[in-house]
C-alpha cells in the first residue's frame, strides 16, 4: 500500500487535520529562520574575546575603512585612533617569528557586526603594521 492510497482512504475530517498539521510546521519553520535572520549578530562587547573593553560602542563604517586603507607602517598608535576613533577593545597579543609579539585592537564594522577589522601593532614600538579581517566565530569567545 502506497502513502497516496492511504491518504485517500482517510476521512474529509482527518484529510484536513493532516493538511492542517503540515501547514503549521511549515509556518513554524518559517518563523523560526526569519526570527534568526532578523535577530542578526551579538552586538554585546562580551561576545568578542576582549581582554579589555575600550569603547563597548565602537564600529567602523565605510569611511573608517577608507581612511585605513591610507595608514602607513610610519602611522603610530595614537595616530590611528585619533583617525579612526577609539576600538571596541583589546584582543591578547600575538607572537609571530617574522614580527615579534603583535597586539591587537577590534572593531566591529557598522554595516556587518559579525566581521572584525583587527589591527596590529608591534608591542614594542607601537608602529601599525597591518590589518586582518575576523568572521563570525573565527574570533574565539571567551567563557
Amino acid at each position: 500500500m502506497t502513502t497516496g492510497n492511504r491518504f485517500s482512504k482517510l476521512s474529509a475530517r482527518q484529510r484536513m487535520t493532516v493538511a492542517l498539521l503540515g501547514f503549521c510546521s511549515i509556518a513554524g519553520l518559517s518563523l523560526l529562520i526569519l526570527s534568526l535572520l532578523l535577530s542578526g549578530p551579538s552586538q554585546d562587547p562580551q561576545a568578542y574575546s576582549l581582554d579589555q573593553v575600550i569603547s563597548a560602542d565602537a564600529r567602523m563604517g565605510r569611511d573608517g575603512l577608507q581612511s585605513l586603507k591610507g595608514m602607513s607602517g610610519k602611522s603610530g598608535k595614537q595616530q590611528v585612533f585619533e583617525a579612526l576613533g577609539q576600538p571596541m577593545g583589546k584582543l591578547s597579543n600575538l607572537s609571530t617569528k617574522e614580527t615579534g609579539t603583535l597586539e591587537q585592537y577590534a572593531y566591529p564594522l557598522a554595516f556587518e557586526p559579525s566581521v572584525q577589522i583587527v589591527l596590529l601593532f608591534k608591542a614594542d614600538t607601537g608602529r601599525f603594521v597591518g590589518y586582518r579581517f575576523a568572521f563570525n566565530g573565527s574570533v574565539p569567545r571567551k567563557g
